[in-house]
Formats: C-alpha cells, structure tokens, sequence
C-alpha cells in the first residue's frame, strides 16, 4: 500500500507541521535536557524566515499566523497556556535589562513550513532567558497511521 501526503496547499497540513514542530520545541528539543518545564509560553503571532545560521527573521512581509493554526497549537500544547504576541520584544523588552522567563514566560518563534511530498521542515526558535535558547530546523514526515512526525533535526542548530 502506497503512503499518500497531504498536498503542499492543505490547510491541515500546515496545522499539523505547526503543532508538532512547536511541542517538540518546547518539550523535548529545548536547553532544559529535553524536559517540559514550561506551563505557559509566548508565541510570536507571524511566521519568520530562516536564515542561513539556523535563526528566524522578521519582517514588514512576515505572514500572520493564521486562527486554524493558533488553536491547533494551543490544543498541542496543553496544559501550557499560550498567549500570542507581535513580537519577542514584546515580552522581553528592548533594554539592557532581560527579564527571566520565570517572570515573562518563555517565547517561541515559528518559520514557515516547507513541504515536499511526504517530507517537511521548519524551523523555530525558543528563547528561555539571558543566556538561555534552542532554535534550528525540525525534519518530519509524513505517516498514514500518525500523521506527521519529527524524525530529527536539519541544518545548523543552536543552543544557549
């Protein structure tokens, strides 16, 4: 039996890549030794592009993350609570002093998904203080029996 993905322009295809990039983010793929320490995070409400360095960059273009995708993130990351923010600078502030994330909560950046067939990446970055951060590109692929998956990691990864 042949395994068919979804179609690149599927609404629910960016659902699901979304939701299982960003649970593994927060939850296994972090600085925290892949421990899920967090009960709430701050997620930036538009897509960044990634860079050649594995980080995610803004712009005046950045698409909006569409209502779809916020629930179906917020359904994966229960029972953490997500609040949706325009920026990280929202939550973390522009000046010399950095708040800790047991004070504002962590923050979580998204890329844009990408997809060929039955495979997938994106890219996210979690920032969880001064010296603390995870970011870089997520594989997954796609199985009929469970959807997409993360199969590992892609390209330069960083840590802080």
């Amino acid at each position: 039996m042949t395994t068919v993905a979804p179609e690149l322009s599927s609404e629910q295809t960016e659902i699901d890549i979304v939701a299982a990039a960003s649970l593994a983010r927060l939850t296994t793929d972090n600085s925290f030794g892949g421990a899920s320490v967090f009960d709430r995070v701050n997620i930036v409400d538009r897509y960044g592009t990634p860079t050649p360095d594995g980080f995610l960059q803004f712009g005046p273009d950045s698409s909006l993350i569409e209502p779809e995708v916020r629930a179906a993130v917020e359904q994966a990351l229960k029972p953490m609570s997500v609040t949706w923010v325009g920026s990280s600078s929202e939550v973390i502030g522009t000046g010399q002093e950095i708040p800790s994330y047991q004070d504002v909560g962590p923050v979580l950046t998204l890329g844009t998904p990408s997809v060929d067939g039955d495979q997938a990446a994106m890219t996210t970055g979690l920032w969880c203080g001064d010296l603390c951060g995870a970011g870089g590109t997520h594989r997954l692929e796609w199985t009929e029996s469970e959807g997409w998956l993360i199969t590992g990691m892609e390209g330069p990864q960083w840590i802080s």
